[in-house]
């Protein structure tokens, strides 16, 4: 799942999300320029997140996907 366009402004749409599919599942993504990027992020960091899920999400599932 991509985060883009995704209605970020929900709150608990991540936490549900990552309870529904995993957060191994979820890519970040902002829609930039169409979206402002630190809406995006701040979604994120508000969201009841712990860090593993924060880092698969910004990070590493992004790698795994592009075999970085």
């Amino acid at each position: 799942l991509d985060l883009s366009g995704g209605g970020m402004f929900r709150y608990g749409l991540v936490r549900y999300l990552c309870d529904t599919v995993g957060a191994e599942r979820i890519l970040f993504g902002t829609d930039y320029p169409i979206c402002n990027l630190k809406m995006y992020v701040g979604a994120i960091m508000g969201e009841r997140l712990n860090d593993r899920e924060r880092e698969l999400i910004f990070c590493q599932n992004a790698k795994r996907l592009l075999n970085l």
